[in-house]
């Protein structure tokens, strides 16, 4: 009984890892670079509330100061580093999951007619090794009102 739950154990392991390699391959900016990048992606979550969006990033063992976080044309990008945690020489590795190193995430930000971004006004705040970050939303200002234009004579 032992040996079938193992074995299902390792097939969810295995179908979570292909999920995750399509999902990266469909949705990575360019997908044949892939293969040689050295930075890997921290997963995140975003919400769209009526005041701006809410990304959540999963970065746990990373130091907040290790995390760098710009916004620029449109793009939020989340970069750092999380330093890995030596391992005695004598161990060997059954299953390594955990990424390390540098990672990188760029997030287009689309405005629409109604809004744009208040980039100001971005805050994050890291606990428990989740990132938030709110990125605002600002109105635009329409003009809706009709101004009558003189003509001048000649």
């Amino acid at each position: 009984m032992k040996h079938i739950k193992n074995m299902v154990s390792e097939f969810t392991n295995l179908d979570s890892k292909v999920k995750k390699l399509f999902t990266d391959f469909f949705f990575h900016e360019n997908p044949l670079l892939m293969v040689n990048e050295a930075k890997w992606q921290p997963n995140i979550d975003i919400y769209e509330t009526s005041n701006g969006l809410i990304i959540k990033m999963e970065l746990a063992g990373a130091r907040q100061k290790d995390i760098d976080i710009t916004y620029d044309k449109n793009s939020l990008i989340i970069k750092g580093e999380r330093h890995d945690y030596s391992v005695p020489d004598r161990v060997q590795c059954r299953q390594i999951e955990i990424n390390y190193g540098e990672f990188e995430r760029k997030i287009f930000i689309e405005e629409n007619l109604d809004y744009t971004i208040d980039s100001d006004n971005i805050r994050a705040t890291y606990k428990n090794g989740m990132l938030f970050i709110f990125v605002p939303y600002i109105k635009k200002i329409q003009s809706n009102k009709s101004i009558k234009i003189k003509i001048d004579e000649e």
